[in-house]
């Protein structure tokens, strides 16, 4: 006889603010990109999911992401792409990181 199987229980990854954002990326595309279509650009930590990016946004910055978008590139950064709502919530969040 088998052995029965057990699906592992998810844990659940508790990062900080400054755990999972490590830095915004202030390059011209990301620029491009946030004052055409209101997305920012942020390098995240490599543990970090989508469920962790919205809630930061949502508790700690008070925007409301539409759609984020998560990559890793070929240094093995992890980016994230958030597109924001509101127009105004993306140019706050980008005078508060000081790209704009």
């Amino acid at each position: 006889m088998l052995p029965k199987i057990v699906a592992s229980k998810k844990q659940s990854t508790s990062l900080s603010k400054r755990q999972i954002i490590v830095s915004i990326k202030n390059t011209e595309k990301a620029v491009r990109q946030l004052e055409g279509q209101n997305i920012l650009t942020f390098i995240i930590d490599n543990k970090a999911k989508k469920e962790n990016m919205k809630n930061i946004l949502i508790k700690e910055f008070k925007a409301e992401p539409i759609k984020i978008t998560i990559e890793i590139n070929r240094q093995g950064k992890k980016i994230a792409r958030v597109k924001l709502k509101d127009v105004d919530a993306a140019r706050n969040l980008a005078m508060k990181f000081g790209i704009v």
